[in-house]
């Protein structure tokens, strides 16, 4: 579970350095003022959410692993 946790906190985390100020500055753009420059970026910024994205992947798989551990190790009812 702590896995999971801490893949999630660092997808957070870097959504929120990285991701989220980047996306202001283009929105607060006019589509016609984006430079080169700013169009590699946003390039750039598009392949970085692959890995992003298999940072939640990740979180979620390892949740799930860690809550069947926790369904086998609990003691089942026969009543």
């Amino acid at each position: 579970m702590l896995i999971g946790a801490g893949l999630y906190v660092a997808m957070r985390v870097w959504t929120f350095a990285y991701f989220i100020p980047f996306v202001m500055e283009v929105e607060a753009l006019d589509v016609a003022a984006l430079t080169p420059a700013m169009r590699e970026a946003a390039r750039e910024w598009i392949a970085l959410s692959v890995p992003r994205s298999a940072l939640v992947v990740g979180a979620a798989v390892a949740c799930w692993l860690a809550a069947r551990r926790v369904d086998r190790l609990l003691p089942v009812s026969t009543a």
